[in-house]
């Protein structure tokens, strides 16, 4: 099964770099292990729409992917996925770049796009000009599932 989700995981990868190399403005980094997939994306290009928003115009075409940070899209196809339902995926992701990206940063007008200062230095969250998170002692780390609390005074988890 190792072997198995790593040749898939490549192909999804191959393929999302492919849709990279056609959006090199919009996708920072494809990275990624076995089936486990993260698309960056560039906050300034995409401005003012965000991760989140492209994950809900996937949804739409019939793919479930999760948005970490604002700018990182994670996609974690079961192993049982076919190499057709990945290019249906990476076509997906390739037509929300193309078709509705453009309409959605029309739609979705902001002042002033977010500068690093937007980003909070704890977490990585978008603050939204704002000077701290508003989670006070705590850092929160999203990993696959798992979710790791620190405590600022103990280090406990």
């Amino acid at each position: 099964m190792g072997n198995q989700s790593a040749q898939k995981g490549e192909q999804l990868r191959h393929q999302l770099k492919k849709v990279h190399q056609q959006f090199p403005e919009i996708i920072k980094e494809v990275r990624g292990k076995g089936l486990f997939t993260a698309v960056e994306l560039n906050r300034r290009a995409l401005f003012p729409v965000t991760a989140y928003d492209i994950c809900l115009r996937l949804k739409e075409r019939g793919i479930l992917a999760k948005p970490t940070h604002d700018s990182i899209i994670r996609l974690t196809p079961p192993l049982s996925v076919s190499s057709e339902e990945l290019q249906e995926g990476t076509k997906a992701l390739h037509d929300v770049f193309e078709l509705d990206l453009p309409k959605m940063q029309k739609e979705k007008p902001e002042a002033v796009p977010p500068t690093t200062s937007d980003v909070c230095h704890r977490c990585g969250r978008n603050l939204g000009g704002g000077l701290a998170c508003s989670v006070k002692g705590l850092e929160f780390y999203d990993f696959v599932t798992e979710a790791y609390y620190l405590d600022a005074g103990e280090g406990s988890k």
